[in-house]
């Protein structure tokens, strides 16, 4: 049985006309107790509409709270099986959804208002190294399954010592409208530092802002991680190869679309998994 979930919206009150704390920063904000059950995608979508309408101060830390709630074990296990059940929202997850280059399964379990909850199922045997990116949004992610492992990058601007860089070709990432659809264009040369490299285990939580650089490590295990995607903070994102991934400086790619029996099988496979055990 599922309890009463309380999610605090942080609300911004009024701008100070001075600085009135200790550490220099004012207090502009409060917080907004809501009652919510995620037992559903639509009170999922419902909780997205709520953010859209009253933007919280520190997002980070809200689809942060928010993803906890919702990937809670039990509460997770009633969305899965609530959508199974429906057969108005698999056809509407298959619509989103599909297999991602990148060497996953994406589905869009709910989405309202530009904000997205996302499952990646990641393939145990999957060899393909990912191009490096960044993002068009901000997100939260957990792993729910398994384990990730990811490197950050960040562009090296020096003329002249190249040691230890990555030569790499630049492309701006564009999406077309449809799921899986989008086109790339070259822009030049360049070249990446690698500056930190993490592993995610199950239960535990990450967040990235739309401008940080990474990808997910060639030769990791798989695994299942649950995500939320914030509102598109820019039209574009980065990708950066290193190999020629395009013969022709634009071109437009269209991924493998999920029929609505696979995203029932994913669904299904998903629930039979380990429930995670949330880490602090």
């Amino acid at each position: 049985m599922t309890s009463i979930l309380k999610i605090y919206l942080l609300g911004r009150l009024s701008r100070l006309s001075e600085e009135t704390s200790n550490n220099g920063r004012a207090s502009l904000n409060r917080e907004i107790s809501v009652v919510n059950k995620f037992e559903t995608p639509e009170k999922v979508r419902e909780a997205f509409y709520n953010l859209s309408t009253s933007p919280p101060a520190n997002e980070q830390a809200f689809l942060s709270r928010l993803l906890r709630e919702i990937s809670a074990p039990d509460n997770f296990s009633e969305l899965v099986q609530a959508i199974l059940k429906s057969p108005k929202e698999l056809p509407k997850i298959a619509e989103q959804s599909y297999s991602h280059r990148n060497g996953f399964k994406k589905l869009v379990i709910a989405s309202a208002a530009d904000y997205k909850l996302r499952l990646h199922i990641y393939n145990p045997v999957h060899s393909y190294q990912e191009n490096i990116h960044n993002h068009r949004w901000p997100f939260a992610s957990t792993v729910l399954v398994g384990s990730l492992s990811q490197q950050f990058f960040e562009v090296d601007t020096s003329s002249t010592n190249r040691l230890g860089v990555l030569p790499v070709k630049e492309y701006i990432y564009s999406p077309n409208g449809a799921a899986g659809s989008y086109h790339t264009d070259y822009v030049k040369n360049s070249y990446l530092k690698s500056t930190a490299k993490t592993t995610t285990y199950e239960g535990e939580f990450y967040y990235l802002d739309s401008k940080r650089l990474h990808r997910v490590c060639k030769g990791d295990k798989g695994g299942v991680t649950l995500m939320v995607t914030s509102k598109p903070s820019k039209r574009e994102c980065s990708l950066y190869a290193e190999h020629d991934f395009f013969s022709k400086t634009h071109l437009s790619h269209l991924e493998e679309p999920l029929k609505v029996d696979k995203v029932e099988e994913l669904l299904k496979t998903v629930s039979k998994l380990k429930k995670p055990k949330v880490r602090g």
